[in-house]
């Protein structure tokens, strides 16, 4: 039996959770560039389909709350959506049309201010 790695409501997105619920930007970059264009779109209207369910999931949260390994996995499958969006609607394939390589660009996820 697998064990569920998304809230209840989500099992359609299941499939998708290993693969694309990662916690940095670079992470989920990496997968899109290594992606299929099939598999990308097949993922991003996965998410696009669902994308209203996965706001009103998180309307049940204070920006505080420390959020459940569930609802945290499917907030990455949302960041996860925005980050392939440019690769469906603009590019047409997984990285930048005439931009540099991946591998020549170091993506930062946090940048520290004031300290």
């Amino acid at each position: 039996m697998n064990k569920k790695l998304l809230p209840a409501g989500f099992e359609e997105l299941e499939a998708f959770a290993e693969r694309w619920a990662k916690p940095s930007f670079a992470a989920r970059y990496q997968v899109r560039i290594t992606s299929t264009m099939d598999e990308i779109q097949t993922f991003y209207q996965a998410m696009i389909s669902a994308m209203d369910r996965c706001a009103a999931h998180f309307d049940g949260f204070a920006p505080t709350d420390d959020l459940p390994d569930a609802s945290r996995r499917l907030l990455y499958l949302t960041y996860a959506a925005m980050n392939v969006s440019p690769a469906v609607e603009l590019y047409k394939q997984p990285d930048v049309w005439l931009g540099f390589e991946a591998h020549r660009v170091a993506l930062i996820d946090r940048i520290g201010i004031g300290g």
